[in-house]
């Protein structure tokens, strides 16, 4: 095929590979030259040749046109396909730009989101944070007036009744005697309070402290234990860092439980409570008997008996003293649960039973109220009896109460039920 083109291009006199204008310019060159018209005068022989030369041409020209139209016609397609191609290929970039840009303006509002976020929540939490140090500091405000004014009524209960004993007194023994210079109201009253003063001041200052270190208002001779136990959270502190293989049966993850003990005992109730919630979902009863206890106070989180009153069961179930006595405190108070004096002996029996001091005195005291039926008072006996066993002050008052009311049968009987008890608590401490 090739040879066939060279030849074509060799009978119009050019070289392979010229233009189809140069082919249709040597075409017409060679017409004139060769057109029979041009030699019609002249020898047959001439005429022959001419016509002859004259076809040649035109073949040739005819078919370099329709090769050349061929060849033209591909290129200007390899020409719009390479076009095409340039055109797809700016597109795929110009998409790539965009995707590009896209993405970046996502990232940007997803950095702003977060950040937007992160105020959000770090407002929101300095908001609790304020909110439960004002609650701390009007619980313990309350306090403070409440064993101000107890402080204030005793005092002026014992200044009465010692005036009354001091008029008696001169009366009886000085009657009819003669009385030398008497001495004025203004005069006895300065005297009293001279008398008096410093025993009330010290007074007032125990009781300041008693309030402060007690978390239960005690009322009259003898009341119930009813508040929290917080040591729960603040005895984390001081487990032991390198557990033995029988204190991480009781203190699993002990090194996480030390750290939110130690934030709790600092005030850092937000830090404690990020540590206690995840050893609490794995079902550790120290930090779920903690969690109970911050949500009672509203140590970090707003004050919540119900969520109390969840992660308190879940400790008591796995029969842990101090949430077994906390959950019979919100039964017997109606703290997130209706008040019910039979579940709240119910989970003070099951701790008093692991030789819990508040839950021994508490069931005394709480079956002592009752006696409702004869037994009452023997179980109200050998609960205090265990309570003052312990070193329970109160609990001894309550016993010398009882014995008031008690044959000497019925005593040793009671005694002897407690001691039954002391050996089997022995048994069940946690």
């Amino acid at each position: 095929m090739e040879d066939k083109i060279k030849n074509l291009y060799k009978l119009l006199d050019l070289e392979p590979g010229a233009s189809i204008e140069n082919v249709k310019r040597a075409f017409r060159e060679l017409s004139h030259i060769w057109h029979p018209d041009n030699h019609f005068k002249k020898s047959e022989g001439v005429q022959a040749r001419a016509e002859e030369k004259f076809k040649e041409i035109s073949q040739a020209y005819q078919e370099l046109k329709e090769h050349l139209g061929k060849e033209e016609t591909r290129k200007r397609k390899e020409e719009e396909a390479r076009q095409e191609r340039e055109k797809e290929s700016r597109r795929a970039e110009e998409q790539k730009k965009r995707e590009q840009e896209e993405r970046a303006r996502k990232e940007r509002e997803q950095r702003e989101r977060e950040e937007r976020d992160r105020k959000i929540r770090k407002e929101r939490e300095e908001n609790i944070r304020k909110k439960t140090e004002q609650s701390k500091r009007e619980h313990q405000e309350k306090e403070r007036k409440f064993w101000e004014e107890e402080a204030k009524r005793k005092h002026e209960q014992y200044s009465s009744d010692t005036k009354e004993n001091a008029d008696s007194i001169f009366d009886s023994d000085f009657k009819g005697s003669k009385v030398v210079e008497p001495v004025s109201d203004k005069d006895y009253n300065r005297t009293f309070d001279q008398m008096f003063n410093i025993k009330v001041i010290l007074a007032l200052f125990i009781l300041i402290l008693f309030a402060k270190k007690q978390n239960s208002l005690t009322e009259g001779l003898i009341s119930p234990i009813n508040v929290p136990s917080q040591e729960v959270a603040q005895n984390l502190s001081e487990l032991p860092e390198n557990a033995t293989r029988e204190q991480s049966q009781v203190y699993p993850n002990t090194r996480d439980l030390q750290k939110g003990g130690a934030a709790f005992a600092t005030g850092d109730f937000q830090k404690a409570i990020a540590l206690f919630i995840p050893l609490a979902k794995e079902g550790n009863p120290l930090a779920q008997g903690s969690l109970g206890m911050m949500h009672y106070m509203g140590y970090g989180v707003p004050q919540n008996f119900k969520e109390a009153i969840k992660w308190y069961r879940k400790a008591a179930e796995q029969g842990y003293p101090l949430a077994l006595f906390d959950l019979g405190v919100m039964y017997d108070k109606g703290h997130g649960v209706p008040q019910d004096n039979q579940m709240a002996i119910k989970w003070w029996t099951k701790a008093a039973e692991q030789n819990h001091l508040g839950a021994q005195y508490n069931l005394g005291l709480k079956y002592a109220k009752l006696m409702s039926v004869p037994d009452d008072l023997f179980t109200a006996y050998k609960w205090a009896n265990m309570a003052a066993a312990n070193g329970h002050k109160e609990a001894t008052r309550l016993l010398n109460t009882l014995r008031k009311n008690m044959t000497p049968a019925q005593i040793a009987e009671a005694q002897r039920l407690s001691e039954e008890l002391v050996k089997k608590a022995r048994t069940m401490e946690w």
